[in-house]
């Protein structure tokens, strides 16, 4: 489904998944946000390339390494894509384990066992900018969702874009943000509160999040709002 001109959602709600996978044109190839869980949702993603006409995948962002994110990572690196991603992630990547966690559910199709290890090509090692298949992306590294988790800006259309993987979300009718899972074992609350802080000034015009919906009109109130949300939370467990 076309967001943007340059952004096309391959993978997520609109194809039964839970999942967002999205597509951006970059000048050579396409540059992907995510690989999807599982078969299905790996084929979903190539029938969408294909029907959208979109050229070979030259390179994919891992936003984090829980394995709904990144389960795919070596198929699309098999097919000639560059692997984009932290340096926790890639330690994860290499090396497999309880970092790439599925908290989804129990399943035999995919988890840790069945994640085909790999090694990153690219790795982002300090916050800034990054050109990547001629778009200048701006690389911010979070720990407090999970170790080395990647949220990131670029520019479409005039628009400032904001990709959040699990860092934040949005409410399904676009009225709130909501905040990223915290079940993971490197969860640290204390961090995951400071970098909403830093991130609330950001106004973007447009976010994608790695799971639910998109915002495409008004989306510069959600950083703060979620900010503002997460210290809501903290003051209401300190009064009780």
């Amino acid at each position: 489904m076309k967001l943007l001109n340059n952004v096309t959602l391959v993978c997520g709600y609109t194809y039964s998944s839970l999942d967002n996978v999205y597509a951006i044109e970059g000048l050579q190839g396409t540059i992907l946000v995510d690989t999807g869980t599982n078969e299905r949702e790996y084929q979903t993603i190539l029938d969408n390339l294909e029907y959208w006409g979109l050229p070979p995948v030259s390179h994919v962002i891992i936003t984090h390494a829980h394995i709904n994110h990144c389960f795919n990572a070596k198929r699309f690196q098999d097919q000639g894509a560059k692997l984009v991603c932290s340096a926790p992630v890639a330690e994860a990547l290499e090396h497999g384990g309880n970092r790439l966690i599925d908290y989804h559910s129990l399943s035999l199709e995919y988890n840790i066992r069945t994640f085909q290890k790999c090694k990153a090509d690219i790795v982002i090692t300090d916050n800034g900018h990054y050109v990547i298949d001629g778009i200048d992306f701006d690389f911010r590294i979070t720990n407090g969702h999970s170790a080395g988790g990647l949220v990131f800006f670029c520019e479409s259309e005039g628009k400032r874009l904001m990709f959040t993987g699990d860092f934040m979300g949005i409410d399904s009718l676009n009225k709130h943000a909501t905040l990223g899972w915290n079940g993971d074992e490197e969860y640290d609350a204390d961090i995951y509160l400071q970098e909403l802080k830093e991130l609330s000034v950001e106004e973007p015009d447009a976010i994608f999040p790695g799971h639910y919906q998109q915002c495409l009109r008004d989306a510069w109130q959600l950083p703060l709002n979620a900010y503002l949300r997460a210290l809501k939370r903290t003051h209401k467990d300190f009064n009780q």
